[in-house]
């Protein structure tokens, strides 16, 4: 289950990459005290997530691999029912492999967008 953790956690650092002002302000209207994260930390934490995304990628790959031939064996056997419950949990860490790619993906795009042609001030 660690190759599950390792795309959740790299899904929830690329939801979590460029980060905003924090929880709402109190009702008063009092304003935030947290700051605006600047564009070199939003790209230390984006070459952070795309590290672990590069890290967990290539170990979610050899599970499909070793799930889909534990299918393949499952269905010469006869064991339809178990074979297809393999199916679905490689679709699933496929469906998830995808989403954190597309959560980076994201981030990506976003730094660039806040970042270009910045001095390092401010990304948010």
């Amino acid at each position: 289950m660690k190759i599950r953790t390792l795309v959740a956690g790299v899904a929830v650092s690329g939801a979590l990459l460029v980060g905003t002002a924090g929880a709402a302000s109190a009702t008063d209207g009092s304003p935030s005290t947290t700051e605006a994260i600047t564009c070199e930390d939003a790209t230390a934490r984006l070459a952070k997530a795309e590290a672990r995304y590069a890290e967990a990628e290539p170990k979610v790959a050899e599970r499909i691999a070793t799930l889909t031939a534990r299918e393949q064996e499952l269905r010469d056997n006869g064991r339809d029912a178990l074979a297809d419950r393999v199916a679905s949990r490689i679709e699933r860490l496929e469906n998830r492999l995808a989403k954190a790619a597309e959560r980076l993906d994201r981030a990506e795009a976003k730094v660039a967008e806040r970042c270009a042609g910045d001095d390092g001030s401010s990304a948010s």
